[in-house]
């Protein structure tokens, strides 16, 4: 039974009593009546006992106690959680931003307040209002299914709100189909980039140049070159090689990409220029980049045309050499020289397994996939060895 009592030199009459799991339990009351602190100390030994039998359901009052709190108390202890040695600082800052732009957005002030649909409503804003890719939408809707699932583990809430919620596959619903660079086109595009302005993007045109010919010949994605410095740079090795650790990479392993050596000379002597651990390229912002590739490209195609008169100038307007899209909707942007990578070498023949290795693709599937078409065509070269093989000429048979 509970009992009520006085401590020395306390105003306040504390209360003992047996605790949901039978152990002594001793809480001031806050009050200085005696007659309201024995009613107080009742019903906590009360609540303790319909807890110990099972009554009250302590998990569902942990949830309902979580739920009320305010989310971003819960925000702070997610980002916690995911600031572990596997996750990067970028990718944890990314994350944090998605979370907190749909809190403001949506007015969330409790995690009841998190609902399918608001999630839905947010992904049709950015689709229609701001103009996102579904790579881009999945990638916000992935964050916050991470949060409500974190969330519904550590006993936060009862069930998952958004487990039924459903991404777009970008692979499905692309909104970009990249071109690849046409070999004859590099040639143009470089001395472009060599004589164009800054574009006012703080990177030169030489410099430039250099960076679309690394990213051609590595396949780097544009995250993955922002975090090269002079360190990872192994170019006077033999062969040269540019090595980025597996925590600078989009599928966390380390990526060791071969360069020639002529190119290795000249970003050698590039680099000298750089302060040490500061990236050896600094590009200007996501936004602003696939802009700074494409008025080289422009700047280059205009070139071009004006090399010719006449008819064969009309001919050049009408192609898509050099054009930010072709006939087929497919755009040129940055990443679109990572594609080049992979398309050149399926076109100079090289083995399936070595440009899935070169494009660090998780699988052969992915590479056939992208790049299958490209290969020279062998079909007629083998079904003429099968049958001079097993099928030998009988001539003069009927």
């Amino acid at each position: 039974m509970a009992s009520v009592y006085k401590q020395e030199g306390k105003k306040n009459w504390f209360c003992a009593f047996a605790g949901p799991d039978g152990k002594r339990v001793v809480r001031s009351t806050r009050t200085t009546s005696k007659k309201s602190a024995e009613k107080i100390a009742s019903r906590w030994e009360a609540d303790a006992a319909l807890r110990r039998a099972g009554v009250i359901d302590m998990t569902a009052e942990r949830i309902s106690q979580q739920s009320r709190r305010p989310i971003a108390d819960h925000v702070s202890e997610f980002r916690a959680s995911i600031e572990s040695p596997g996750n990067s600082e970028k990718h944890v800052d990314d994350t944090m931003k998605i979370i907190d732009c749909v809190i403001d957005r949506e007015s969330f002030a409790a995690l009841s307040d998190v609902t399918i649909e608001s999630l839905e409503r947010y992904a049709k804003y950015l689709r229609d209002d701001f103009g996102r890719a579904p790579r881009t939408i999945q990638k916000h809707l992935a964050a916050w299914k991470q949060f409500t699932k974190w969330a519904t583990d550590t006993r936060r809430l009862s069930t998952d709100p958004l487990s039924t919620l459903r991404t777009p596959n970008p692979e499905i619903d692309r909104r970009i189909e990249r071109r690849a660079l046409h070999p004859d086109e590099w040639p143009l595009l470089q001395a472009a980039a060599l004589v164009a302005p800054d574009h006012a993007c703080g990177i030169t045109g030489p410099q430039r140049a250099l960076l679309y010919e690394l990213a051609i010949q590595t396949g780097l994605r544009q995250n993955e070159i922002r975090q090269l410095t002079r360190g990872k740079l192994h170019l006077q090795q033999s062969p040269p090689f540019v090595l980025l650790p597996s925590r600078s990479t989009k599928n966390k392993s380390p990526a060791r990409q071969y360069v020639s050596t002529d190119l290795a000379e000249r970003i050698v002597s590039y680099a000298k220029q750089r302060p040490a651990g500061e990236p050896l390229f600094v590009l200007p912002h996501e936004s602003t980049v696939a802009k700074m590739i494409r008025k080289d490209l422009a700047l280059a195609r205009e070139t071009w045309i004006d090399e010719v008169k006449g008819k064969q100038r009309k001919q050049r307007v009408q192609s898509d050499f050099l054009a930010n899209a072709n006939s087929e909707g497919q755009q040129f942007d940055f990443h679109a020289l990572r594609h080049t990578c992979g398309a050149w070498l399926a076109l100079a023949g090289e083995n399936p397994k070595t440009i899935q290795t070169i494009m660090r693709h998780s699988s052969i599937t992915l590479t056939m996939d992208t790049y299958g078409h490209l290969f020279p065509a062998t079909e007629s070269d083998a079904i003429r060895r099968l049958a001079d093989r097993h099928f030998p000429s009988k001539k003069g048979s009927a």
